[in-house]
């Protein structure tokens, strides 16, 4: 389990920075838009992308977390095409690729 997260100079948090302590097994975070709670669910999922994170575990033993941000959404989801709804990274990875390649198609068929 999570017991502090410590967030410095990172996004809007200042360069004394900002502590959350006294966490529990669940922890819901809410505010207004721009308040830093994405910066506080990146910092969760993985610690190591900024030394301005710092996530301490309790009896120093990492678990698995999961992580329900805009992140994840943006990787895992994709409703681009309208009355399609594609799931997972890859798939958003595949329609992507494969919309970059229509336009090339497209011309092909045409001539």
């Amino acid at each position: 389990m999570i017991s502090k997260i410590e967030i410095a100079d990172v996004a809007t948090y200042p360069a004394a920075g900002e502590r959350l302590t006294d966490l529990k097994k669940v922890n819901y975070l809410f505010g207004h838009n721009g308040c830093g709670k994405t910066t506080i669910s990146r910092a969760i999922h993985d610690p190591s992308i900024c030394t301005g994170y710092t996530v301490n575990w309790r009896d120093g033993r990492e678990l698995a977390t999961l992580v329900f941000n805009r992140d994840f959404a943006d990787a895992s989801f994709g409703d681009q095409m309208q009355g399609i709804f594609t799931l997972g990274e890859d798939s958003t990875e595949q329609w992507r690729r494969s919309s970059a390649l229509r336009p090339r198609l497209l011309d092909q068929i045409a001539t």
